[in-house]
């Protein structure tokens, strides 16, 4: 009776052994990656050639124009062959980095009876409020009214005026000759100087973008000066100051508010605050008298 237990003793022994190796084995093959898949970081896929290119700037700027010609300006011929839309863009690169185009997209019509009615007008300041009525245009567009040389609306010696809603009149008369390219490149000349006038110039995008830190070289020294940037406002603040030297040989009367309706009102149709101060030199300090503000 002795072996067989002794036997059967070994066999579980030994029974016990593969079964030991055998949950060894799974856990080393299935359970040790399955445990390394579910417990690892994970770690996204980071777009390293878009990142490298945030420091270029690509700018483009759009400024609708809409041509509108008056009665005479063209033959019948010429506006038959006019296009209804044309453009013109010119890229200028400031440096490695920074480059900016500029897209004028012109759309070239004929004025309307109504619109013919209100240049027979008696001044340009009327003409200007009255197309105001008819048409505001579309935001960031400008409007620019080709009349005749023979036109009454202009002083003597004016070819040129620039209105309050991003409207202008020019007087110019085109040669009946001209073909439809060279009408473009004239009437192109011509209200080119305009069109930089009532629009944001390259110069202005130039000097904006001129101290533009790139990415590569980013320091302290530029976060400062980043964080000391003027913020934007949608409205517009107006300071005038008068410094009087010496308050006890000079009493100065100052009406400024009779001044800014009168140089500054006529050219801003929106609200700005307007501020004055008075500033009375004493010895060696400096008085500030109170505020007065208003409302243009």
């Amino acid at each position: 009776m002795v072996a067989p237990v002794i036997g059967f003793s070994a066999v579980e022994a030994s029974r016990g052994k593969r079964a030991a190796l055998s949950i060894a084995l799974v856990a080393a093959v299935v359970g040790l990656p399955l445990w390394w898949k579910t417990t690892e970081t994970y770690r996204a896929t980071l777009p390293y050639s878009d990142i490298s290119q945030l420091g270029y700037l690509q700018l483009q700027l759009t400024v609708p124009v809409e041509v509108v010609f008056s009665k005479g300006t063209l033959t019948a011929e010429q506006q038959r062959r006019i296009p209804a839309s044309d453009s013109n863009e010119k890229e200028m690169v400031l440096n490695a980095h920074t480059s900016f185009s500029t897209r004028y997209e012109f759309k070239y019509r004929r004025t309307s009876i109504e619109e013919d009615e209100v240049l027979s007008l008696l001044s340009l300041q009327e003409a200007d409020e009255a197309l105001q009525q008819f048409s505001k245009g579309t935001q960031g567009s400008l409007s620019l009214f080709i009349v005749t040389e023979t036109t009454h609306l202009f002083p003597q010696g004016v070819t040129v005026y620039i209105g309050k809603h991003r409207r202008s009149f020019v007087k110019l008369t085109l040669d009946p000759s001209l073909s439809t390219e060279e009408i473009r490149h004239t009437l192109y000349r011509k209200v080119e100087h305009i069109i930089h006038t009532m629009s944001i110039t390259e110069e202005a995008v130039t000097a904006s973008l001129s101290d533009r830190i790139s990415i590569g070289r980013f320091n302290k020294d530029d976060f400062e000066s980043s964080r000391r940037a003027l913020k934007s406002s949608p409205g517009y603040e107006i300071t005038f100051t008068l410094l009087n030297p010496d308050p006890k040989s000079h009493d100065l009367n100052w009406n400024i508010s009779s001044a800014s309706d009168h140089s500054i009102q006529p050219f801003v149709p929106g609200q700005v605050a307007a501020c004055s101060q008075l500033l009375c030199r004493l010895s060696d300090s400096v008085l500030c008298c109170p505020w007065s503000q208003s409302s243009i």
